[in-house]
C-alpha cells in the first residue's frame, strides 16, 4: 500500500492510497500538476519525497 500526499495552498490537502508503485507515482504526477506545492508517498513505514521514491524504483543495471 501507497498513501500519496499532496499539500496545496489553494486546494487544501490531499490523500489517495494506491497498490501499485507506479500507480503511486502517476498519482503524484497528477497532483503536482494540478498545483501541490509538496507531494509524499508513504510506503514501508517511511515517507518519501516523490524524486526519492521515483528514484527508489529504478533498477541500476539499466
Amino acid at each position: 500500500m501507497f498513501i500519496v500526499r499532496g499539500k496545496s495552498d489553494l486546494a487544501g490537502d490531499t490523500e489517495v492510497v494506491r497498490d501499485m508503485p507506479a500507480d503511486a507515482i502517476e498519482t503524484s504526477n497528477d497532483l503536482l500538476a494540478q498545483g501541490c506545492t509538496q507531494v509524499t508517498i508513504e510506503a514501508d513505514g517511511r515517507v518519501y519525497p516523490v524524486a526519492e521514491f521515483a528514484l527508489s524504483l529504478i533498477d541500476p543495471r539499466d
